[in-house]
């Protein structure tokens, strides 16, 4: 019976490989007029999402995208 090694995984630096990965073609577009945005709707009373698009805010600054957050309430909405 062979044995394998477990392999150790590092999230961080793939993201980070990946987001270099992106950043020229980002800048590419700009370069010919183009503006990225991405925009998400949240409600701040799911911390789970709200979480989700502090992380995406984050990573859209760095690649050079625009981000817009509508935040809603379920209690403003009557929807809770």
């Amino acid at each position: 019976m062979s044995q394998t090694s477990p392999i150790i995984f590092d999230g961080y630096a793939f993201a980070n490989k990946k987001l270099m990965q992106l950043k020229p073609s980002i800048e590419q577009l700009a370069g010919q007029g183009r503006q990225l945005k991405i925009a998400a709707i949240v409600f701040e009373e799911d911390e789970g999402s709200m979480l989700y698009t502090d992380l995406k805010a984050k990573t859209a600054e760095i690649l050079g995208i625009g981000y817009d957050r509508f935040l809603f309430s379920l209690k403003n909405h009557n929807l809770a």
